[in-house]
């Protein structure tokens, strides 16, 4: 769920024109010169490819998450997985193959608050949450700080719910578009 809603804050802040375009460039939002392993296929992932799991980094999340070389879990046992996820090696072209990739979601948090200048865990009170009347939850944090964008957010059932409905109609809730 956490993903998705990341992926739905996302287009809020591009529909309301407070997102760069979904071609830009991924590095843009990083100081390169404290990016490991760019090369010429680092370079042009763009946010869709994060936000559709294309990006072409060297990820394996298809082991059990006890797996010493389970990628995610060793992204997560780190302290800063923003550096851990943008630091990978490349592994294909960014767009030609999907890849469940966590650490690809979990950028989305740095790029979220570079982009805006707000933490999206604050954009998404603002402009999910409290339009559809959802007070508690609760989004966990990464060891050194940015929303957890891969796994980290907490909702009960009903207010999950809310999300699917809201999906199923279009952005209309209660009989009014989500003013995102």
């Amino acid at each position: 769920m956490t993903k998705t809603v990341t992926s739905v804050i996302i287009g809020a802040a591009t529909a309301r024109g407070e997102f760069h375009e979904l071609s830009t460039p991924v590095l843009k939002f990083f100081d390169e010169s404290q990016v490991a392993n760019i090369d010429e296929r680092k370079r042009p992932v763009t946010l869709r490819h994060l936000l559709t799991m294309t990006g072409g980094f060297d990820w394996n999340e298809g082991l059990p998450y006890n797996d010493p070389n389970n990628t995610c879990s060793l992204m997560e046992a780190s302290f800063d997985w923003v550096k851990f996820a943008i630091d990978r090696k490349m592994a294909r072209e960014p767009g030609a193959v999907f890849n469940y990739n966590s650490g690809e979601t979990q950028l989305l948090s740095h790029v979220f608050r570079v982009a805006t200048g707000r933490d999206i865990e604050e954009y998404a009170a603002e402009h999910l949450f409290s339009p559809l009347g959802i007070e508690r939850y609760f989004w966990k944090r990464s060891p050194a700080g940015p929303v957890d964008t891969e796994g980290g957010l907490y909702l009960n059932p009903r207010d999950m719910a809310k999300i699917a409905y809201l999906y199923l109609r279009k952005g209309v809730w209660r009989g009014r578009p989500v003013d995102f």
